[in-house]
């Protein structure tokens, strides 16, 4: 299996889903089997509120990325294999705030990640079928934050187990403990139907799955994206593992100051018809794929 990994060069809209769908569709049009991958994934209830009504139908939890991945790369499995881990956030509830002057406390825990964690779903592959457990920070299921009560009523019901985090901590320890088995077995399962699997990283993490090794690495930036040695990148990951650095942890500022990119290249502003076309956005973005089917014919040498 071919393995291409993309990742964002910054945390914030680097362009990663773009660059991602592009490969998806123009590795299809080549006639290869290919299937997206999202180790993790984040989305916002008020602020992706069309993902998360898509959700609601079907009470199941997935990101808005990995619906436009599958459906470029036309793979068949269910998101919860191609995204096996996706949290669910939301802002804070301002009125309660502001209905009880307490603003200063209102500003104070907006600027803390976890008050805005609904639930994160954990999804394994377990012999022929899927096993999943939530992550519920059940503090949130109050007025303090936006949310949806007969959905997360639904999905509490829907899935195998549910495990209440109070806390950061509670929540880093959940994804230490579930999330290196989540993602080898759903990236197991892919690897037995699909030739190629493009995967996509969260944020600007640049090892989501240690496990894995990969045939091709881009690194994506508003404007630009850069291919980088995968061997070279995989090598500086492993060093600073060694030096005590946990490699699911690492972002890319730690890491490509040690890489140097074998070629950049320029990416075009694409339009809304450019990002809801897949044939034209593969087509605009052709000679990214063009790249990662040379490597993939000196791979195959």
């Amino acid at each position: 299996m071919k393995l291409v990994y993309v990742f964002g060069l910054f945390p914030i809209s680097p362009g990663k889903t773009v660059i991602s769908t592009a490969l998806c569709r123009g590795l299809l049009r080549e006639g290869l089997k290919v299937a997206p991958f999202k180790p993790r994934s984040g989305h916002n209830l008020w602020y992706q509120y069309e993902a998360f009504t898509e959700c609601k139908k079907g009470v199941r939890l997935f990101c808005e990325d990995i619906v436009k991945l599958k459906k470029a790369s036309g793979c068949k499995l269910p998101y919860e294999i191609l995204n096996p881990i996706d949290a669910l956030m939301t802002p804070l509830n301002a009125g309660t705030f502001l209905e009880n002057n307490r603003v200063r406390e209102m500003y104070i825990k907006d600027s803390d990640t976890f008050l805005h964690l609904l639930v994160e779903r954990y999804t394994s592959w377990r012999g022929d079928k899927a096993r999943t457990i939530l992550c519920l920070n059940e503090k949130n299921l109050s007025e303090k934050a936006l949310t949806d009560g007969d959905y997360m009523r639904g999905l509490k019901s829907r899935y195998d187990e549910v495990l209440i985090v109070e806390d950061l901590t509670g929540w880093s320890s959940v994804f230490s403990s579930l999330g290196p088995d989540c993602t080898s077995t759903c990236g197991r399962r892919i690897a037995e139907e699909y030739e190629v699997m493009v995967v996509e990283g969260f944020n600007d993490a640049v090892c989501p799955a240690p496990e894995l090794r990969y045939d091709v690495v881009i690194g994506v930036a508003p404007g630009v994206a850069a291919l980088y040695n995968p061997y070279d990148f995989q090598r500086v990951i492993e060093v600073k593992s060694t030096m005590g650095g946990d490699p699911r942890g690492m972002t890319a500022e730690e890491i490509i100051c040690f890489v140097k990119p074998e070629k950049t290249f320029k990416i075009p502003a694409l339009g809304n018809n450019d990002l809801t076309n897949f044939d034209r956005l593969s087509e605009k973005l052709g000679n990214i794929n063009k790249i990662v089917l040379d490597r993939f014919s000196l791979v195959d040498r």
